[in-house]
């Protein structure tokens, strides 16, 4: 679970198969960047997920 970048943090490890479950609330830039750079924002990984997932977006 996590707020702002620990939510695009939460939101890049469920992508992760140890991760069973993830909580992004207010991930800061997920539809625009990524932690770290990388030629997608952490959303676009969206189909990699292997945990649930909750958004909490607004």
């Amino acid at each position: 679970m996590g707020f702002c970048f620990g939510g695009h943090a939460a939101l890049l490890l469920a992508t992760l198969p140890a991760v069973v479950a993830s909580c992004d609330f207010y991930g800061a830039g997920v539809a625009t960047g990524r932690p770290g750079g990388g030629p997608q924002p952490g959303a676009a990984r969206s189909g990699g997920w292997k945990a649930l997932v909750l958004l909490r977006w607004g």
